[in-house]
């Protein structure tokens, strides 16, 4: 990128994709191919190549080292890249051999390990979370041997391993981070890139980027030389940590909440930062100050700004009555909004929609989705300047009467709104319109040739807009007395005075305060669901719950005081605690049996019940109540079924579509999970749940997911 460019970095030649078993093809692999045998020909290796789906790193690995089935020619077998010797091939099969050992001979024979086996003869391997922990382990130990020299990996490999290369490739610059795709950072892209280069082998390392999309300069500057990312404390206030703390006060120790709050790393973090923050608003102040003119000159404008404002939201009544504008409010239209004393500048309209059960004519029923310009500084958002870094397009809800102006330009919205790029696309159109109009105004539609004004208001209307241009007029007179861009200025100084408000309620609130109040809401929910009494002594039920850490404790010590785990065998029992485990999406749906489906049914019914607690205690929730109630899927609830009862691991990796390694992952967490549970049960003295608990358990335990690790 130089300072001639547009900006814009052409993206690599795309290819048609091919589909081998449930895994697609990406579009790059020819040019993959052709980078990875000029890294194998200068001899850069070893090299990790990272890409950002684990079905991608699959296909990338299967379609360069994997014979194809559709290929039949002999010299299409060309272009399979091979990396290792004859020696080192010997090598690699003597060590997967010994590797496998620990496993039973069914096992040994999974798709997924035979798979793997071709690769790792060609010096290409494959590293992710979906994978079985002891490929993951056969493949670490032959990539520290330089028996594996290509390895496709996701970022989690740059993550705590120390495993550096002589070469890292980057087969995309953007990822999927659960909420929608946007490019790297500059922490994730130093961590990765990091790798490349060995102590003590390689006197440099190399990184190279394989752009498959339009890459902006901004965004390349920005993860190129931007900061690294700020280890911040993600602490939350657990039931489990409440009620040990509440059982410990009881017990006369001074590690009462407060005590361990103040000790944190977020209070810490807090105090040194409000140094810092306090610099920020004095800093913010002066640059306010200097903006401002003197308090009569202020006074005279505000006054007429005032005046116009009221002019037009008069004007606005006539003219935002549904029957008169709803044919001209059409994505795209972009319009002005005015909430409060707060103007929110110009936006695009994405959606007008009517509240339920209202009256088509009244102007409060009507909420528009508008795409503005906007910073979020904690749990606040406010609005800002396009070239504010903070900036970014926001889709806002805005009751219909807070739209001051409606502009007679219409843009062409993106198809996909979520993407980064796209909302960086709106941001670009909508500036560079700004900027070919004097102040930055739009110019607006005509209020009685475009809108549908009934014409017994039609006379009201051309006094209130007479009015108008008399407001406007002085306004314009007193612009050029005190300079041009007056209004700008001062809607700058008072955005950095609200800037400067904001950030000293951030120093008044320390995360003390904070959980003080959040401590009091959770306690009334432990009230109201029968853990503490009045006296906040912890209950049986309470008791039961501050022993479990691995899963929803309020959930589950419900669903053990109701009876629900009581009325299912050790497989069921299992099968339904699978829910409390965290794990991928799944595009199918499991078949269970009548009674573990009624369990399923009750589970939802008492995290809908405890939501709803939570919410009258005034507790502010994470998720919205679907999410939260979703949360506990059913994915795994065959697979461990199946796999309780006895049936293979392949069987049972059969039943979905998740891979392999997150199901070995989920059976390993489950296990803890029981464990806290068959504990909880003997606290409560429930001997014959704690041994169902314990038959359950044990049930799981056995086979490839248990296996031992090959460093131990």
């Amino acid at each position: 990128l130089d300072d001639s460019s547009d900006g814009q970095v052409a993206p690599l030649e795309k290819s048609k994709g091919t589909k081998e078993h449930k895994i697609q093809a990406p579009s790059i692999e020819k040019e993959l191919r052709r980078l990875i045998l000029v890294l194998k020909n200068r001899e850069l290796y070893p090299c990790i190549v990272f890409s950002f789906s684990r079905r991608e790193c699959e296909a990338y690995a299967q379609f360069i080292a994997c014979p194809q089935k559709k290929k039949q020619k002999s010299d299409e077998k060309d272009d399979l890249i091979d990396l290792n010797s004859e020696e080192e091939k010997a090598a690699v099969q003597s060590i997967f051999d010994a590797a496998l050992q620990c496993l039973d001979e069914q096992d040994r024979n999974l798709p997924c390990i035979e798979s793997m086996l071709p690769m790792l003869l060609r010096g290409v391997g494959v590293h992710h979370s979906g994978l079985l922990p002891i490929l993951k382990e056969i493949v670490e130990l032959l990539f520290q041997e330089n028996l594996v020299k290509c390895l496709f990996s996701t970022e989690t490999f740059a993550m705590g391993l120390n495993m550096p290369a002589k070469t890292v490739v980057f087969t995309s610059l953007t990822k999927w981070d659960g909420q929608m795709t946007r490019p790297l950072s500059s922490g994730e892209y130093i961590q990765m890139s990091g790798r490349a280069g060995r102590r003590g082998k390689d006197d440099r390392g190399f990184t190279m980027l394989m752009i498959d999309q339009n890459l902006t300069k901004a965004d390349c500057k920005e993860m190129l030389k931007g900061e690294a990312s700020r280890l911040n404390s993600s602490f939350k206030l657990s039931y489990y940590t409440l009620l040990n703390l509440i059982r410990s006060r009881s017990l006369g120790r001074k590690d009462d909440m407060e005590y361990v709050i103040s000790k944190s790393f977020q209070q810490f973090q807090h105090e040194q930062a409000v140094p810092n923050i306090q610099s920020e608003v004095d800093s913010i102040r002066e640059k306010a100050k200097a903006l401002t003119l003197s308090q009569e000159e202020i006074e005279e404008f505000n006054e007429n700004q005032r005046l116009f404002r009221e002019v037009q939201k008069r004007k606005m009544g006539y003219l935002l009555n549904p029957n008169a504008c709803l044919h001209l409010l059409r994505p795209g239209r972009i319009v002005r909004v005015y909430a409060g004393d707060t103007d929110w500048h110009y936006g695009v309209l994405l959606r007008l929609r009517r509240i339920e059960d209202s009256q088509i004519s009244d102007p409060k029923n009507y909420v528009a989705d508008v795409m503005l310009c906007c910073a979020i500084d904690g749990n606040s958002t406010f609005p800002c300047s396009f070239e504010d870094t903070r900036s970014s397009m926001l889709v806002v809800p805005v009751p219909l009467p807070s739209i001051s102006e409606i502009s007679c330009l219409r843009i062409t919205l993106p198809s996909n709104l979520k993407d980064i790029k796209a909302k960086k696309s709106v941001k670009n159109t909508l500036k560079s319109l700004m900027s070919k109009y004097p102040a930055q105004k739009l110019p607006q539609l005509d209020p009685l040739a475009d809108f549908n004004v009934v014409e017994r208001d039609t006379k009201e209307l051309e006094k209130i807009l007479d009015e108008e241009k008399q407001v406007a007029s002085r306004i314009e007179i007193l612009e050029e007395k005190y300079g041009q861009g007056l209004s700008v200025q001062l809607r700058e100084a008072a955005q950095l005075q609200n800037i400067a408000s904001k950030k000293e309620l951030e120093i008044s609130r320390s995360p003390l305060k904070k959980f003080e109040e959040e401590f009091k809401q959770r306690k009334d929910v432990l009230r109201k669901l029968g853990h503490i009494d009045e006296d906040d002594t912890v209950t049986l039920k309470g008791r039961a719950a501050s022993q479990i850490d691995t899963g929803d404790e309020l959930l589950i010590t419900e669903l053990m005081f109701d009876g629900t785990f009581g009325s299912l065998d050790e497989h069921e029992l299992a099968s339904l605690l699978s829910c409390m485990v965290p794990v991928e999406n799944s595009q199918g749906s499991p078949k269970l049996p009548l009674r573990l489906s009624n369990a399923l049914v009750r589970l939802r019914q008492v995290a809908d019940h405890i939501f709803n607690v939570s919410t009258e205690c005034k507790l502010e929730m994470e998720l919205d109540k679907d999410k939260y109630v979703d949360q506990f899927r059913p994915t795994l609830m065959e697979v461990v079924y199946l796999w309780s009862k006895g049936m293979p691991f392949q069987t049972v990796c059969d039943a979905t579509d998740v891979f392999e390694g997150s199901i070995v992952r989920a059976l390993r967490r489950l296990y803890e999970l029981m464990d806290s549970l068959d504990l909880a049960a003997q606290v409560v003295g429930d001997t014959g749940l704690s041994e169902r608990f314990r038959k359950s358990k044990e049930s799981i335990r056995k086979g490839l997911p248990f296996a031992a690790s090959l460093y131990i």
